[in-house]
């Protein structure tokens, strides 16, 4: 709603106000492609999430009367993050908060592991001036500060320092909230939660729900200070 309301169009499909890739704009599945992934489940889920598309028509969310970046990810573990600290883009409504943690979710906690070898190697091929060596490994590769909600702000690699984002894209990890350590000839990266950790975790909304929360208590909590409007009066 925020997009369509500012009129401008991203910069990767001009000819589009969204698209249908979900790290980049809004996901999308055909009927087919439901149907493939919940199985016996289709109908079910499907009937689910026809009724809370229909019952919240029209409904946005909207911060000092404008639609806000409702900005989602599967899963944080405790917090949130501020939406400063990932895309350089502050905003009063997307502020780390505290969220409820579901250990038995997908990707609560996954291990990425390289060999000392791979590992030098790799690092050195995209930032040559890391100048990484076996020998030295374990004192040159260290986190050297971490954001309140634990996820990592720089990350020390030989010669280089880089942020948490960065070094979530470059090693391939769920998140930012990742631990280092060695275990013999190998390097393991160790990261807890899924996605760039800012507005509503889905599976936190998910466990507030099964509590009890209904869903205007579950976007007021994960959407600092908004309240809730209709797209007509805005677009």
């Amino acid at each position: 709603a925020e997009r369509l309301a500012s009129g401008k169009n991203c910069s990767d499909h001009k000819a589009a106000d969204i698209c249908s890739d979900s790290t980049h704009c809004q996901a999308y599945f055909s009927q087919e492609q439901l149907k493939s992934k919940w199985g016996a489940k289709y109908e079910e889920y499907y009937q689910k999430v026809k009724e809370c598309v229909i019952e919240t028509a029209g409904q946005i969310l909207i911060y000092d009367k404008k639609p806000i970046m409702a900005f989602y990810h599967s899963n944080s573990v405790n917090m949130t993050e501020d939406c400063v600290n990932v895309f350089n883009s502050s905003y009063p409504y997307l502020k780390s908060v505290d969220t409820p943690t579901d250990t038995t979710a997908e990707y609560y906690e996954t291990r990425v592991s390289y060999t000392l070898t791979s590992f030098v190697s790799f690092v050195n091929s995209k930032y040559p001036k890391a100048k990484l060596s076996i020998d030295t490994l374990r004192d040159t590769v260290k986190i050297i500060s971490r954001h309140d909600s634990g996820r990592v702000n720089k990350l020390k690699l030989g010669g280089v320092e880089i942020n948490g984002v960065e070094a979530r894209d470059l090693f391939g990890l769920k998140s930012a909230n990742f631990s280092i350590g060695f275990s013999g000839d190998n390097i393991i990266i160790d990261t807890l939660g899924s996605g760039h950790g800012v507005g509503m975790s889905q599976v936190g909304a998910n466990v507030m729900a099964e509590e009890g929360a209904v869903y205007t208590d579950i976007l007021k909590h994960y959407y600092t200070g908004v309240s809730i409007g209709n797209i007509k009066d805005y677009i």
